[in-house]
């Protein structure tokens, strides 16, 4: 199944790449171009680099080096290719490409390694995208999490080969298990089973492979509901599911994949409102608080290692 894909020639990239920075509420000085103000999400890059979606108000991509230094603030508001508005999910293949969610814009945008534009991926399958995430076969998961416009109300959930061509898209808009409002953030297990958070429902739901399509596994579902409270970003590591909730000062939840039932909480009264969470391969986290403006970077128990985009 296809969609809108446009590739770009070398002259094109070379008059879009990485346009130069304009930052609302930023003069142009590294100092402030540091600053954070409503980041989405971050992860750590196959370069060792954080990659930051800078989404609410810079509309950029912050590129931090693992000793939270800026190298790069990357693109700006707007709609031409490399430009965003409100980037608000992050992914890199297994390639090494860069996959955006530039999300108000209703695409997803491709880079290199580098940083140069390659591809953009958009169409009415695709949708506008929220979050995504990796399956283990290579594929990307993205969340289509709609307009939020309650006159034509839409969510889904997209399966992308790496080549961006659809495989399949499941999951409409409700409120009833398997249904979708307003999804916005994705986790994938080793076992390919997607965790979403519903966000208007304040729910998590998981769906499991089952042939060539995903079925919703309610029971697991529906045990969580019990340990967390309007939850608004998912990540997932082993046996252990995280869990960020809407209000100042509550922990994530660590929640166990087999049950759905809580194991323990992480970090309670650091945060104000995380909007987004990854996890390294040292099982270290990247947290995005959107409030705060800054990225923490923590260990296993929760302890904070780094702070990233704060000028505290």
């Amino acid at each position: 199944m296809k969609h809108v894909r446009h590739s770009l020639g070398m002259a094109a990239v070379l008059s879009v790449l990485w346009m130069a920075p304009f930052l609302t509420g930023c003069d142009a000085s590294m100092a402030s171009l540091a600053e954070l103000d409503g980041p989405t999400h971050a992860v750590r890059g196959p370069d060792g680099n954080i990659y930051v979606s800078d989404g609410y108000v810079n509309s950029r991509i912050a590129v931090f080096s693992p000793n939270g230094q800026l190298i790069e603030s990357r693109g700006h508001r707007g709609w031409a290719r490399g430009q965003f508005h409100n980037p608000h999910g992050l992914v890199f293949l297994q390639d090494g490409r860069l996959v955006v969610c530039d999300r108000d814009n209703g695409r997803l945008q491709v880079f290199d390694s580098a940083g140069t534009p390659l591809d953009i991926w958009q169409g009415p399958q695709i949708g506008r995208p929220w979050n995504a995430a990796l399956l283990p076969n290579g594929n990307i998961v993205v969340l289509d999490g709609g307009d939020q416009n309650d006159a034509k109300p839409r969510s889904g959930i997209v399966i992308l080969t790496p080549a961006g061509d659809v495989v399949r898209r499941f999951a409409s808009y409700g409120a009833s298990p398997g249904e979708l409002a307003w999804a916005h953030s994705v986790a994938v297990d080793s076992s390919s089973r997607i965790y979403v958070v519903d966000l208007r429902n304040e729910r998590l739901q998981r769906w499991f492979p089952s042939d060539s399509t995903y079925v919703v596994d309610t029971a697991w579902s529906q045990q969580t509901l019990a340990h967390v409270t309007k939850p608004v970003a998912v990540a997932v590591s082993g046996s252990d599911v995280f869990v960020s909730q809407d209000g100042a000062g509550l922990p994530i939840v660590v929640l166990s994949t087999e049950s759905g039932t809580r194991l323990r909480d992480l970090a309670s009264g650091l945060f104000e409102r995380v909007h987004g969470i990854s996890i390294d391969a040292d099982n270290t986290f990247w947290i995005t608080d959107v409030e705060r403006n800054v990225v923490y970077h923590l260990d296993w128990n929760g302890n904070i290692l780094q702070r990233v985009g704060s000028q505290e």
